[in-house]
């Protein structure tokens, strides 16, 4: 009858909730005495991202584009909008002219109003889902390498927001 926390990992984060205690078990099995809980099933999970950095949805007003290209910068893939952005990856919606895939390296270049740097840079395609719009994607994009700069940026920009709401 114990209340207890659990937490359940996934590749995309982890599954959160609290339930109650039903048993306890034990068991000899490949040489090794093993123990556990029998638990109830949670009534609801929450579910958190593995994200170590603050993430800043884009806003309508910054309509920031980012242009996609093959990793050798020989082939333009097209160009799209920048949903939201983070020190270690961003998502945004695009039109593609041929299937892109998870795992996938793509180059690419985003130029953002005066409090973002411009950027260019790999990424490497983490998420690909469908979009309300038609014949678009929505791209989950992890930078190659760490981008220090955008993140203090956001960091920046969310310290200049809360002390507007503050005000």
């Amino acid at each position: 009858g114990d209340k207890v926390f659990v937490a359940i990992a996934d590749t995309r984060g982890y599954y959160t909730g609290e339930t109650e205690v039903v048993s306890r078990w034990s068991g000899h099995d490949i040489g090794l005495d093993r123990c556990g809980y029998r638990v109830r099933m949670p009534k609801s999970l929450l579910h958190s991202q593995r994200r170590t950095s603050e993430r800043m949805p884009v806003a309508f007003d910054m309509a920031p584009r980012a242009v996609v290209r093959t990793p050798d910068l020989t082939g333009d893939i097209g160009s799209g909008l920048v949903l939201d952005l983070s020190g270690t990856g961003m998502r945004m919606r695009i039109a593609l002219p041929r299937e892109i895939v998870v795992g996938e390296l793509l180059a690419i270049e985003v130029r953002f109003p005066n409090s973002i740097p411009t950027f260019e840079g790999l990424v490497e395609v983490v998420h690909v889902f469908p979009s309300r719009v038609p014949d678009a994607r929505i791209l989950g994009l992890r930078f190659v390498d760490e981008r220090p700069d955008i993140a203090q940026a956001i960091h920046d920009l969310d310290l200049k927001r809360r002390g507007r709401e503050a005000a």
